[in-house]
């Protein structure tokens, strides 16, 4: 098992006893030291074991909002599934990757959100520069056997900036399938890890959100839309990234199985909707 400490610095460091004891400059027993960086000091500790990961933090605490930040920025690129938030050290009260995410994005720094970050502007299809593309992408994919299949296609048409989502079980949850290469924007390792995530799950929760919002939509009415793009993304520890593109958002079915949401885009530097 791996451990790590954040500092309030929000240095990621080796949790080791030999590590506390210096940072705290106590001698005293682990659990005593391991309580104390918690309860007192505001450090965030981490049992990182494979795919599981306990964290244990002061959740409520919003003084020291360098720890949320390095801890949002090494979630997103460790390879833990399971993951377990115990409060104040003692008490599990986040229980899954994904609430622990959702959970800190609505805590300071993270939620102190700008109004009207992402904005789109409907555009008709015979304006889209993806229209062509997207005629000749609905007359392949109804042959396809699978979202591998799918992939292939994405990849040659729209240069690996593509998305491939569906619903969950639960019939309201859209849930990534598909993440493309193509997204400068994102980490490469959101990107590698995006399969079976929500796309709040990733770097920045609210404009997720609002991407769901959209890919959702067409899935409840089963119709194309086309929009123009102008976004600032939120990334932890880097500055926020704006970002301008042309998007297409389509439903589709396979030769079997369920109703999926493609959303392809391409780049443009000539649209300014926040402004």
């Amino acid at each position: 098992m791996d451990r790590y400490v954040i500092d309030a610095d929000g240095n990621l460091l080796p949790g080791d006893v030999d590590r506390l004891r210096r940072l705290l400059k106590s001698n005293a027993p682990e659990p005593i030291l391991r309580e104390h960086a918690v309860n007192h000091a505001g450090f965030v500790l981490i049992d990182h074991d494979g795919d599981r990961a306990n964290i244990f933090m002061q959740v409520d605490d919003d003084s020291r909002p360098l720890t949320r930040v390095e801890l949002f920025a090494w979630l997103n690129r460790s390879s833990a599934k399971s993951v377990i938030v115990y409060d104040n050290g003692h008490t599990p009260i986040l229980q899954s990757r994904a609430k622990v995410i959702e959970r800190l994005q609505m805590l300071p720094p993270f939620c102190r959100v700008r109004r009207n970050r992402f904005r789109s502007r409907p555009i008709d299809a015979e304006r889209s520069l993806l229209a062509p593309l997207v005629r000749a992408f609905l007359d392949v994919v109804a042959g396809f056997r699978s979202v591998h299949d799918v992939e292939t296609i994405c990849n040659q048409m729209f240069q690996g900036r593509y998305t491939i989502s569906r619903l969950a079980g639960d019939g309201s949850t859209l849930v990534i399938q598909s993440l493309g290469h193509g997204y400068w924007s994102f980490d490469p390792i959101w990107t590698s890890m995006a399969r079976g995530c929500r796309p709040q799950d990733g770097p920045d929760y609210h404009y997720g959100l609002w991407v769901a919002d959209t890919h959702g939509r067409a899935l409840r009415i089963n119709r194309l839309l086309f929009d123009d793009v102008d976004a600032v993304i939120g990334r932890p520890r880097l500055p926020a990234m704006r970002v301008t593109y042309t998007r297409c958002v389509v439903p589709f079915r396979l030769r079997r199985g369920p109703c999926y949401v493609l959303s392809a885009s391409a780049a443009r530097d000539d649209i300014d909707l926040l402004s």
